[in-house]
C-alpha cells in the first residue's frame, strides 16, 4: 500500500500494519497528511535524502520535530544524507521518542561531536548508534558510554574510534 506524505517528506511506503516506513520522494503538505496520533503504530522510519531531486526535498529540523510528535512509538530511525538536520533537530526527536533504541546516520554532515553528546543525553532509551561519513571525532565517542553498540565508518579518526570502542 502506498501513501504520499508532504512536500517536506519523501514518498512513504508502508507495510500492511504500518510497522515500517521507507521515505523516498516528497509530494504533498505535511500538516494535511499527519493527523494527530495517526502514526502511533510505526516503529521504523528510514529517510533517504542521499540523492534529493531538489533542494526543497531535503529533510529539515522542522521535519524532525513533526516526526517526533507523530511517530510516538519510533524505535528504529535511519537518516541517510540528511545534511540539513542539526543537533537541535536530533535532540528534540531523541527527547520525544522515548522508545528509540537504534539510530543510524549516514552522510549527515551536521552530525558532529556536539550532536552526539546532545542526542545521548536527550535519549534515555538509545542503545545502538551507527554513524557513517559524519563529522564525529574521538572526543565525541567518549560521550557514548551508555550505549551498547556503536559503529563508526568514514568519520574523522574512525580507525581510532574502533580501537577505543574495543577497549571499553
Amino acid at each position: 500500500m502506498h501513501s504520499f506524505v508532504s512536500r517536506n517528506w519523501r514518498l512513504v511506503y508502508h507495510l500492511h500494519r504500518l510497522q515500517h516506513y521507507l521515505l523516498e520522494k516528497r509530494v504533498v503538505m505535511i500538516r494535511t497528511v499527519f493527523p494527530a496520533q495517526g502514526y502511533a503504530g510505526v516503529t521504523t522510519v528510514i529517510i533517504d535524502n542521499k540523492f534529493p531531486d531538489s533542494p526543497e526535498a531535503l529533510f529539515t529540523n522542522e521535519d524532525m520535530s513533526l516526526m517526533a510528535n507523530e511517530f510516538t512509538n519510533l524505535q528504529h530511525l535511519e537518516l541517510l544524507g540528511c545534511s540539513l538536520v542539526t543537533a537541535s533537530g536530533l535532540t528534540y526527536l531523541a527527547s520525544r521518542c522515548l522508545k528509540l533504541i537504534y539510530l543510524h546516520l549516514l552522510c549527515c554532515s551536521r552530525f558532529d561531536d556536539d550532536a552526539v553528546l546532545a542526542v545521548v543525553r536527550a535519549s534515555k532509551s538509545l542503545q545502538r548508534l551507527k554513524i557513517s561519513y559524519c563529522e564525529v571525532t574521538l572526543a565525541g565517542i567518549h560521550t557514548l558510554g551508555t550505549l551498547t553498540t556503536v559503529s563508526a565508518e568514514g568519520c574523522p579518526f574512525s580507525e581510532v574510534i574502533g580501537s577505543f570502542l574495543s577497549s571499553v
